[in-house]
């Protein structure tokens, strides 16, 4: 008996774990897309200047793990261009908005 009072216990205490995990994160994706459209207007500032763009998830095809730095040549609604110098010369890298995760000027 006490091992089925404690397996319905149990049940009860994870199913109000994930609800509650459920509403945080619901909370969490409406906050994401207020700060995209952040974004937008936070790296508008940054056109022509050098600046170091961080992201949420490594983007190993052109070479960016967690932020990359250059100089950011253009945006628009859901893309940027960064230009970036390497050993190799020049390098322009195209990123999506909504994989931004902060970004600063550097001097």
């Amino acid at each position: 008996m006490g091992v089925i009072t404690f397996g319905v216990i149990a049940g009860i205490g994870l199913l109000a774990y994930l609800a509650v995990e459920y509403t945080e994160r619901k909370g969490k994706e409406k906050q994401r897309e207020a700060t995209e459209s952040d974004w937008k207007k936070i790296l508008a500032e940054y056109l022509g200047k050098s600046c170091e763009v961080t992201i949420k998830e490594p983007m190993v095809n052109i070479d960016v793990i967690y932020s990359t730095r250059g100089i950011l040549r253009d945006m628009d609604d859901e893309w940027l261009e960064l230009e970036c110098e390497e050993k190799k010369g020049t390098v322009v890298r195209i990123i999506r908005l909504d994989q931004v995760k902060g970004a600063k000027e550097i001097r």
